[in-house]
């Protein structure tokens, strides 16, 4: 869950810093009255599928591994 939030905050920070400057070079350059826009959802959802496809990589890789290694329990009785 830590992870998930740290991820979260800090896809959104990127995708600030990148709207920044994306509006600083459009306001230098070609488009003089460019407007800054505020960053919308796409960087969560971005962080939310990199998340579920590691899990997912992880799970099936898990899997495979301990059906093929078959470990004895070995009992002193």
């Amino acid at each position: 869950m830590i992870y998930l939030l740290v991820s979260l905050a800090l896809a959104y920070a990127v995708t600030w810093v990148n709207e920044l400057a994306m509006d600083w070079a459009l306001r230098a350059g070609p488009i003089p009255r460019a407007t800054l826009t505020a960053p919308d959802w796409h960087a969560g959802v971005v962080v939310l599928f990199g998340i579920a496809l590691v899990g997912m990589l992880l799970a099936v890789i898990t899997a495979q591994v301990t059906h093929r290694q078959i470990i004895d329990v070995i009992h002193d009785d």
